[in-house]
């Protein structure tokens, strides 16, 4: 069994050399410290609570470019977040967001040195906010700590499956530069490159104050889906036969005679196959954007006295991403969507040629596929632009730790777009006979039916904070301490669509408006108990009050128990919350596609019309299955200000386990429960209450082919729902951290270190659904994340290896079901286990300068075969697995002084 394994793999690391060797350890002078997970400065960094500490070596060694691949690579991350890699058709394209437990970015709070950012000036999928780890830096970071367990009580709403505090360095004197540049060796692609530049002055011990600067750049080049079509694994190619091929929505065009597809007389011969003419989308599928990025970040501390010290942060940061797609491309059939703001049901009529349209040479009218080659790809250009601005003060006044700080943030994005077609500005171009087929059009013509379209969004936070701590009364085991403190922030968001997009004029595509504000105030405190000698309770209460729905009071107990020098146990018990957010509660609509729907009052009829027309009339036959059984529907989605807030209890229990200050484990089981989810209702149970809730699927009128072909209803033109608190989630699993340091007299220093995240269940429910979801071992979901690392010191050299591994997974049961039909073996439909070896090599044997070597996936292993990737997603790329290859960086950096 794998945690068996686990448990071996650590018991190694204990015992891995003679305790004869190991050096003394420099006894540090003790004071306390600031701990994530509390508000009380501590003595013992290890609390109740489970955390994990990244410091500023191991992300070094860790080879990440940016803060989105150091969060992204921690085994407790999960799915259900979001990457900018893949956002070219999401609502919020051009960011990143964390996502631990696979409990999604909402709920996962992060942090910048303690305090909150503003949320990404998109919501993703509409609904869900959260910040942008693309807006962060990386070279002054000091440590990233991972609260693994809820943190309601301490930090308020978002905090439901944790915790990420990136903590920067507090200040720096000096002037540093640094340059890294990476490269995939797999195909001499995938090129990011990476340069620093940080400047400091004033010392606080002799000048009372300090101030410094950091820039970072970030580049990075795209890549799309035919410069890796090569290494597709043979065995998906023949699970799904379609990857590769030109598609027959082309360019000059087919016809469609008889049902069967015919090359336009102006195709040329190269791009005919059976008898079509096509194009090579692949050549424009986009696997990695281009993205390029600024990151300025800045500090100033002043010390008035040894009782009062002022700081202020800065910080600005500006990404731009260019998604490509193929150009659009026009069917032969009938598309529909949805217009939001009437409510009306938007048709663009299939292209039909009349006979005699002077681009039809077969004497009949005939359908028609054509790709607007001549438009040129389409394209996705996203700004996002970030800041935020801080001040405050600390001190310490009758005993009391005081802290306060006062602060805004704004996040705006901007989503200039082309490719989308114009549905008025298409019908009249056709008509009147201006769009010439086949041949390069006026820019003008171009312009009226392909709009350029500009989206923005907005959302800025103001806020500020008071706390203090100290100890209150001396108790039998030991001081107690306290810790108060109110905070509030005023918040505001607006999505503001291009008005083509509100009236439904842009063919198949959803639009998002939103314009809103909230008010939030918290109260909370928090007490370290010390029941015992060896037992210490941690208490914490926090009461939050929000103008948009009301309050919560959420309260954390965490107990402490020193066994021994060597051995604490350790639990927690959390209750959270999730306040619902401005775009889920204010004016606005958001219209959408669902994919993949199934009519259950007309697929049926649909397969066996396939069964009698598939030889005969392939065309029509492949196109009743996908209107019917696999359809794309506009969907609405309308805000609901009687939403209720999503609750939670989190318990942990584990262990710290420290028998030499050499070695140190921590073993810490979870269980996090999450009710009243905000969602909206799944396809399905729309489509299979439809007669109980009149109005939510809307139809066409039958046609005379549907009362021919059989069908009693109409097809599916349109969904209407709205956000409700619908689902529940529960999962558990089990967290393990070793570390191992030896220190030699003569080989230097060695680090060994164990990360592991066991997922012992994730399931979910849904009322009226006596079935469970169980996702366990299901792609996304692996049961065993690890990474076993080792970095070795000597001299001027450091060196460090890391070995990666993610479970086997299981595709989804519709993929799975429908690999295996294909004729795929068990392993075939199943996502293998991944092992890769990452290694990083440092120099600093040159005065001022140190040289660096990193290299991800060192033995260039190949992803394994993922059919459900293919299926949900129309890529090989899994979310679980990097598609670099073997990517090495080299990187120097220079001390200036």
């Amino acid at each position: 069994m794998k945690i068996k394994t686990i448990a071996q793999a650590v018991a190694a690391i204990g015992v891995l050399l003679p305790a004869q060797v190991m050096a003394a350890e420099t006894t540090q002078k003790v004071e306390k410290i600031e701990v994530t997970g509390t508000n009380i400065k501590r003595i013992n960094k290890e609390t109740a609570s489970p955390v994990l500490v990244m410091t500023r070596d191991e992300i070094k060694r860790s080879g990440a470019q940016t803060v989105t691949e150091v969060i992204q690579n921690l085994t407790s991350s999960g799915t259900n977040g979001l990457n900018e890699l893949g956002g070219g058709s999401s609502f919020a394209g051009g960011a990143s967001a964390a996502s631990l437990r696979s409990l999604g970015s909402q709920a996962t709070l992060l942090l910048l040195n303690g305090r909150r950012l503003a949320n990404y000036g998109f919501a993703d999928g509409a609904q869900v906010t959260f910040a942008n780890l693309d807006a962060l830096p990386l070279e002054v970071i000091e440590r990233v700590d991972v609260l693994k367990d809820g943190a309601s009580a301490i930090y308020g709403s978002d905090a439901i499956a944790g915790v990420i505090n990136v903590i920067t360095r507090k200040d720096f004197k000096g002037l540093i530069a640094s340059a890294s540049g990476g490269k995939s060796t797999t195909h001499n692609d995938y090129d990011e490159y990476n340069a620093t530049i940080t400047a400091g002055f004033g010392d606080l011990a002799q000048n009372k104050y300090n101030a410094f600067v950091n820039y970072e750049y970030f580049k990075r080049e795209n890549l799309f889906m035919r410069e890796r079509m090569d290494e597709i694994n043979p065995t998906l190619k023949r699970l799904v036969p379609t990857i590769g091929l030109r598609s027959t929505y082309s360019y000059p065009g087919n016809y469609i005679v008889n049902g069967r597809l015919q090359a336009v007389g102006n195709c040329p011969p190269q791009l005919v196959e059976s008898g079509a003419c096509r194009y090579d989308q692949w050549s424009l599928y986009e696997i990695v954007p281009n993205s390029e990025r600024h990151t300025v970040f800045g500090r100033f501390n002043v010390n008035f006295n040894e009782n009062l010290s002022g700081f202020a942060e800065a910080s600005y940061s500006r990404q731009e991403t260019m998604y490509n797609s193929p150009a659009t491309y026009l069917d032969d059939l009938d598309s529909t969507w949805y217009n939001a703001q009437t409510g009306d049901v938007m048709t663009l009529p299939g292209a039909k040629l009349p006979a005699n349209h002077p681009y039809n040479t077969t004497g009949q009218q005939v359908g028609f596929r054509y790709r607007f080659a001549d438009m040129g790809n389409g394209t996705n250009k996203v700004t996002g632009d970030q800041m935020r601005v801080l001040a405050g003060l600390s001190g310490n006044f009758a005993d009391w730790d005081l802290q306060g700080a006062i602060g805004y943030a704004s996040s705006e994005v901007e989503q200039l777009r082309r490719g989308g077609m114009s549905l008025s500005g298409w019908l009249d171009a056709f008509a009147k006979g201006e769009y010439k087929f086949g041949q390069q059009n006026d820019a003008a013509v171009l312009a009226k039916i392909f709009p350029s379209l500009k989206n923005t969004g907005k959302s800025t936070a103001s806020f500020f904070d008071i706390k203090g701590s100290r100890e209150i009364a001396e108790l039998p085991a030991g001081p107690l301490h306290m810790a108060i403190g109110i905070d509030g922030r005023h918040e505001t968001y607006k999505r503001v669509n291009d008005d083509r997009y509100n009236r439904a004029d842009i063919v198949n595509y959803g639009t998002s408006n939103v314009n809103g504000s909230r008010n939030q105030y918290s109260a909370f405190g928090e007490l370290i108990v010390p029941v015992t000698q060896a037992l210490e309770a941690q208490l914490a209460l926090r009461g939050d009050k929000y103008s948009n729905y009301g309050h919560s009071v959420t309260p954390k107990v965490g107990l402490r128990f020193q066994v021994n020098p060597k051995f604490v146990l350790r639990g927690t018990y959390t209750e959270g919350f999730r306040a619902p957010n401005l775009p889920e509660t204010v004016d606005g609509f958001t219209s959408a596609f669902a994919p993949n729907v199934e009519d259950p009052k007309r697929c049926d009829r649909a397969n066996a019309l396939y069964e009698q027309l598939k030889n005969t009339d392939p065309v029509r036959a492949n196109r009743l299955l996908e209107d019917n059984c696999s359809a794309s529907i506009g969907t609405l989605i309308v805000p609901n200000k009687d939403l209720q807030p999503e609750k939670s209890k989190s318990h942990t229990v584990g262990f710290v386990f420290e028998p030499t200050p050499s070695f140190s484990m921590t073993f810490d089981w979870y269980k996090i429960t999450r009710r009243n989810e905000i969602d909206t209702l799944s396809n399905s149970d729309i489509l299979d209450n439809e007669d109980k809730n009149p109005g939510s699927v809307l139809r066409d009128p039958l046609t005379t082919q549907d009362i021919a072909d059989g069908f009693t209803v109409g097809q599916i033109s349109a969904l209407r729902k709205g956000w409700i608190n619908y689902a529940k989630t529960k999962t558990s699993g089990i967290d393990i951290d070793a570390k191992y340091r030896l220190r030699t007299e003569t080989m230097g220093r060695l680090n060994f270190g164990l990360e592991a995240s066991y997922l012992l269940s994730y399931d979910r429910s849904t009322p009226g659904d006596p079935e469970v979801a169980k996702y366990v071992g299901i792609t996304g979901y692996p049961r065993l994340r690890a990474v076993l690392k080792t970095d070795w010191d000597y001299r001027n050299w450091n060196t460090g290896l890391r070995l990666n591994f993610v479970d086997d997974m299981k595709a989804y049961t519709s993929s799975y079901n429908s690999c295996k039909s294909r004729g795929g073996s068990d392993s075939d439909c199943r996502i293998a286990s991944f092992t890769t070896v990452d290694g990083s090599l440092s120099y600093t044997g040159v005065k001022n300068l140190e040289l660096s070597l990193s290299v991800r996936n060192l033995f260039d292993r190949d992803t394994p075969i993922d059919y459900d990737a293919w299926v949900r997603d129309g890529t090989t790329a899994n979310e679980m697995h990097s598609i670099k290859g073997r990517f090495v960086k080299l990187g120097a950096k220079y001390t200036f002084f």
